[in-house]
C-alpha cells in the first residue's frame, strides 16, 4: 500500500471534506488528559494539523511509506509542531514501535488496504493501544444501497468537474486508476473492530460516502 502526493487532491474531490476532517478530531475525545498519538496516513497533513492545533500538549507519531509526503508536511509544520510530531516512513503493516498510545486516528487511507491488511492492522492498533484508548478512523465506505451509492458517485463527479483544474483531473483519475482501492460496508468495519476486541464501536459522523468510527479499547 502506498499513499501517494495525489491524495492531497481528496480537499478538492470531497464536499464535504472541511465538516470530515473535524469531525474526526471531534470523534477523539479524550478530556483531561495529554495525548499521545498514532496516526496512519498523512496525505496532504490537514489532519495533523487540526489535531496538533486542537490538543496544544499532544503528540504526534505519523506513519506513512511515501517519504515526500511526511518531509513535505513536516517542514511546512510551524516550528512549535515540528516539535510535538515524530514521522516514520514505513508501510502501515510493518510498522513496529515498543511505545504506547492512547489515541490512534487514520483519515482517507484505510481504503488502500484490502481486508486482510486492515484486520491485522486492526489487530496492531488495538495492541498498541492504552487501556481505554481511542481509535478513530475516517474513510470512505461503501454504501448498502446500490442506488444510493450511484447517486453519491455521481454528486462527486459533479463536483470534480466544477473544482478541479484539467491537470488536476488528469492527476486524479491517474491515481484512482492505477491505485488500489478497497471499499467496504460500514456494518462489516464496524464488526472487524468489535471482533479485534474494541469494546465500544460507534458511528460518530457520516455523510454520503464518508464515515468517522470510534472505537474504545
Amino acid at each position: 500500500m502506498k499513499i501517494t502526493h495525489t491524495d492531497i487532491l481528496w480537499s478538492k474531490t470531497l464536499p464535504e471534506y472541511t465538516q470530515f476532517q473535524e469531525m474526526v478530531i471531534e470523534g477523539i475525545n479524550v478530556p483531561n488528559q495529554p495525548l499521545h498519538c498514532l496516526e496512519f496516513g498523512i496525505g496532504n497533513a490537514d489532519t495533523s494539523l487540526c489535531l496538533l492545533q486542537a490538543y496544544p500538549e499532544a503528540r504526534l507519531s505519523i506513519v506513512d511509506e511515501d517519504a515526500r509526503a511526511l518531509e513535505t508536511a513536516y517542514a511546512n509544520f510551524p516550528i512549535d509542531l515540528q516539535n510535538r510530531t515524530h514521522t516514520i516512513q514505513s508501510l502501515f503493516q510493518d510498522y513496529q514501535t515498543t511505545e504506547t498510545f492512547n489515541v490512534c486516528i487514520s483519515a482517507l487511507s484505510m481504503h488502500h488496504l484490502k481486508r486482510s491488511e486492515q484486520l491485522q492492522l486492526f489487530e496492531k492498533i488495538y495492541n498498541l493501544l492504552t487501556d481505554n484508548g481511542v481509535f478513530v478512523l475516517g474513510d470512505l465506505i461503501k454504501s448498502e444501497d446500490f442506488d444510493y451509492q450511484m447517486s453519491t458517485n455521481m454528486l462527486y463527479d459533479s463536483h470534480r468537474e466544477s473544482t478541479l483544474s484539467e491537470k488536476e483531473k488528469d492527476a486524479f483519475f491517474s491515481h484512482v486508476t492505477t491505485d488500489s482501492y478497497y471499499f467496504y460496508q460500514l456494518t462489516d468495519i464496524m464488526n472487524w473492530l468489535r471482533d479485534t476486541g474494541f469494546k465500544a464501536v460507534d458511528l460518530t459522523w457520516s455523510h454520503r460516502s464518508l464515515a468517522v468510527i470510534r472505537a474504545v479499547k
